[in-house]
C-alpha cells in the first residue's frame, strides 16, 4: 500500500505519463467500438481441415502492448473482482463511471483483466472494444488526471483517418 503514502502530486505523476501514452488511442477506440477488430484467418483450401484462429487489428495489438507496460497493470485483479462481486461488463462500466482519484485501482484492475486475461482468453480483447471498456477506462483516467492536475497534451494521437489510409494500402 505504498500509494497511500504518496502526495497528490506524486500520485498523479505516477499515472500521468502512462495516461498520456495510452490516451493517443482514444480516437481509434471511439471509431472502432461496435466494429469488428478481429478476423478469422482463412487461406483458401489450405485451412479447410484446420482450426481457424483470430487475427487482431494491429492498432489494438499495439495498444495492448503499450498498456501491458504501464502502471495500470495489476496482476491481482482477480481479488478485486471477487471482492466487488463483479459479474459482467455492465458492473465494470458502472464502477469505471464512479471511479475517482482515490479509486484508481478500479481502472487498474478492470484494464488488467482485459489485457492480461486476453492473453489466455483472446475474446476478452474483442469484448473490451465491443463493450467500450478500453475506451471508458482511458477517458476516465484522462478525466481524473486533468481534473487534479492540468489538461494533457496528446501529440501523437492515432486518428481514425490514419487507420483507414493504412487499410486501403494493404
Amino acid at each position: 500500500m505504498q500509494k497511500e503514502k504518496l502526495s497528490r502530486e506524486e500520485f498523479l505523476q505516477m499515472f500521468r505519463e502512462d495516461v498520456i501514452r495510452l490516451s493517443r488511442y482514444i480516437p481509434w477506440f471511439e471509431k472502432k467500438s461496435g466494429n469488428d477488430v478481429s478476423k478469422n484467418y482463412q487461406d483458401g483450401d489450405k485451412m479447410k481441415h484446420t482450426l481457424s484462429f483470430p487475427v487482431y487489428d494491429s492498432i489494438l495489438l499495439a495498444f495492448l502492448n503499450d498498456a501491458s507496460t504501464t502502471v495500470f497493470m495489476e496482476q491481482n485483479y482477480h481479488y478485486f473482482y471477487s471482492r466487488n462481486q463483479i459479474k459482467n461488463y455492465e458492473d465494470e462500466l458502472r464502477l469505471i463511471e464512479t471511479a475517482d482519484i482515490m479509486h484508481m485501482e478500479v481502472l487498474q484492475c478492470i484494464l488488467s483483466r482485459y489485457v492480461f486475461g486476453g492473453m489466455t482468453k483472446a475474446y476478452l480483447w474483442k469484448d473490451g472494444v465491443d463493450h467500450r471498456i478500453f475506451l471508458s477506462v482511458l477517458k476516465k483516467a484522462r478525466q481524473i488526471v486533468e481534473f487534479w492536475d492540468q489538461p494533457l497534451v496528446i501529440e501523437d494521437e492515432i486518428l481514425p483517418e490514419e487507420v483507414e489510409d493504412e487499410e486501403e494500402t494493404e
